[in-house]
Protein backbone atom coordinates (compact mmCIF):
# COMPACT_ATOMS: atom_id res chain seq x y z
CA UNK A 1 0.00 0.00 0.00
CA UNK A 2 1.04 3.69 -0.75
CA UNK A 3 0.69 6.02 1.71
CA UNK A 4 -0.16 9.67 0.36
CA UNK A 5 1.34 11.90 2.10
CA UNK A 6 0.20 15.23 0.12
CA UNK A 7 -2.86 16.16 -1.63
CA UNK A 8 -3.07 19.71 -3.53
CA UNK A 9 -6.23 20.74 -5.08
CA UNK A 10 -5.59 23.11 -7.99
CA UNK A 11 -8.57 25.20 -9.00
CA UNK A 12 -8.85 25.14 -12.87
CA UNK A 13 -11.83 26.47 -13.60
CA UNK A 14 -15.69 26.58 -12.59
CA UNK A 15 -18.83 25.19 -14.99
CA UNK A 16 -22.13 27.19 -14.65
CA UNK A 17 -24.56 24.13 -14.11
CA UNK A 18 -27.89 24.02 -13.20
CA UNK A 19 -28.04 22.97 -9.90
CA UNK A 20 -30.31 19.81 -10.47
CA UNK A 21 -27.06 18.52 -12.04
CA UNK A 22 -25.54 17.99 -8.20
CA UNK A 23 -28.72 16.91 -6.44
CA UNK A 24 -30.90 14.68 -8.71
CA UNK A 25 -33.45 17.26 -10.07
CA UNK A 26 -34.05 19.24 -7.03
CA UNK A 27 -33.64 22.94 -7.22
CA UNK A 28 -34.57 23.21 -10.82
CA UNK A 29 -34.72 27.48 -10.46
CA UNK A 30 -30.61 27.73 -9.10
CA UNK A 31 -28.03 27.49 -11.43
CA UNK A 32 -24.15 26.78 -10.05
CA UNK A 33 -20.56 26.99 -10.94
CA UNK A 34 -19.35 24.57 -9.76
CA UNK A 35 -15.12 23.95 -9.66
CA UNK A 36 -12.70 22.35 -12.23
CA UNK A 37 -10.42 20.50 -9.88
CA UNK A 38 -7.50 18.33 -10.83
CA UNK A 39 -5.66 16.51 -7.04
CA UNK A 40 -1.52 15.99 -7.45
CA UNK A 41 -1.17 13.44 -4.50
CA UNK A 42 2.17 13.32 -3.31
CA UNK A 43 2.69 9.75 -2.69
CA UNK A 44 6.06 7.67 -1.03
CA UNK A 45 6.63 5.54 -4.60
CA UNK A 46 6.08 9.62 -6.75
CA UNK A 47 3.44 11.74 -7.66
CA UNK A 48 -0.13 10.92 -9.27
CA UNK A 49 -2.02 13.38 -11.22
CA UNK A 50 -6.29 13.12 -10.88
CA UNK A 51 -6.78 15.05 -14.15
CA UNK A 52 -5.92 18.09 -15.74
CA UNK A 53 -9.06 20.26 -16.09
CA UNK A 54 -10.78 21.64 -19.60
CA UNK A 55 -8.87 22.24 -22.67
CA UNK A 56 -8.69 26.07 -22.61
CA UNK A 57 -8.53 26.08 -26.76
CA UNK A 58 -12.27 24.42 -27.00
CA UNK A 59 -13.28 27.61 -25.41
CA UNK A 60 -11.54 30.23 -26.68
CA UNK A 61 -12.00 29.04 -30.03
CA UNK A 62 -16.09 29.98 -31.09
CA UNK A 63 -16.51 27.27 -33.39
CA UNK A 64 -15.39 24.41 -30.89
CA UNK A 65 -16.85 26.28 -27.71
CA UNK A 66 -20.23 26.26 -29.95
CA UNK A 67 -20.05 22.78 -31.33
CA UNK A 68 -18.70 20.87 -27.23
CA UNK A 69 -20.75 23.28 -25.11
CA UNK A 70 -23.18 25.50 -26.30
CA UNK A 71 -24.66 23.30 -28.92
CA UNK A 72 -25.23 20.51 -26.31
CA UNK A 73 -27.24 22.63 -24.33
CA UNK A 74 -24.85 23.87 -21.58
CA UNK A 75 -26.01 27.39 -19.82
CA UNK A 76 -22.55 28.83 -20.56
CA UNK A 77 -19.26 27.45 -21.60
CA UNK A 78 -16.98 26.20 -18.42
CA UNK A 79 -14.94 29.36 -17.23
CA UNK A 80 -11.08 29.75 -16.98
CA UNK A 81 -9.47 32.36 -16.27
CA UNK A 82 -5.87 32.62 -17.07
CA UNK A 83 -4.95 32.39 -12.62
CA UNK A 84 -6.40 28.79 -13.09
CA UNK A 85 -3.51 27.86 -15.74
CA UNK A 86 -2.73 24.10 -15.09
CA UNK A 87 0.71 24.27 -15.86
CA UNK A 88 1.55 27.98 -14.09
CA UNK A 89 0.10 26.14 -10.70
CA UNK A 90 2.37 23.28 -11.03
CA UNK A 91 4.97 25.32 -11.44
CA UNK A 92 3.84 27.52 -8.66
CA UNK A 93 3.87 24.35 -6.24
CA UNK A 94 7.77 23.74 -7.54
CA UNK A 95 6.38 20.84 -9.63
CA UNK A 96 6.86 20.33 -13.52
CA UNK A 97 5.18 18.00 -15.42
CA UNK A 98 8.24 15.73 -16.38
CA UNK A 99 7.74 15.48 -12.48
CA UNK A 100 4.59 12.79 -12.74
CA UNK A 101 5.61 9.68 -14.09
CA UNK A 102 3.80 8.56 -17.25
CA UNK A 103 4.79 4.79 -17.02
CA UNK A 104 8.16 4.73 -18.69
CA UNK A 105 10.61 6.96 -17.03
CA UNK A 106 9.22 7.28 -13.72
CA UNK A 107 6.52 3.62 -13.55
CA UNK A 108 6.04 4.30 -9.82
CA UNK A 109 3.93 7.57 -10.47
CA UNK A 110 0.51 7.42 -12.75
CA UNK A 111 -1.57 9.69 -14.16
CA UNK A 112 -5.59 8.71 -12.88
CA UNK A 113 -8.85 9.53 -14.21
CA UNK A 114 -12.02 8.65 -14.43
CA UNK A 115 -13.58 7.08 -17.73
CA UNK A 116 -15.84 10.08 -18.06
CA UNK A 117 -12.44 12.80 -17.99
CA UNK A 118 -10.57 10.22 -20.37
CA UNK A 119 -13.23 9.96 -22.92
CA UNK A 120 -14.08 14.11 -22.53
CA UNK A 121 -9.55 14.39 -23.15
CA UNK A 122 -9.77 11.86 -26.28
CA UNK A 123 -12.63 13.85 -28.15
CA UNK A 124 -11.79 17.30 -26.55
CA UNK A 125 -7.68 17.06 -26.50
CA UNK A 126 -5.77 17.52 -23.43
CA UNK A 127 -4.37 20.16 -21.05
CA UNK A 128 -1.07 20.36 -20.52
CA UNK A 129 0.11 16.82 -20.23
CA UNK A 130 2.52 14.33 -21.97
CA UNK A 131 1.83 14.16 -25.55
CA UNK A 132 2.54 9.97 -24.82
CA UNK A 133 -0.11 10.07 -22.14
CA UNK A 134 -2.85 10.52 -24.85
CA UNK A 135 -3.08 7.09 -25.85
CA UNK A 136 -4.32 6.39 -22.28
CA UNK A 137 -7.30 4.38 -22.18
CA UNK A 138 -9.60 3.75 -18.89
CA UNK A 139 -10.09 0.68 -17.78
Amino acid sequence: MTLARKITVLLLGYEVIPKTVSTRDRGARFVMAEPICAYLIETERGLVLFDTGVNVDNIRDPVRRESLFMSRGWLAPPIVLPEHDFLAQLAAIGVSPADIGDGERRPAARLVASGVSMAGSHRCGTQGIKPSWADIRSR
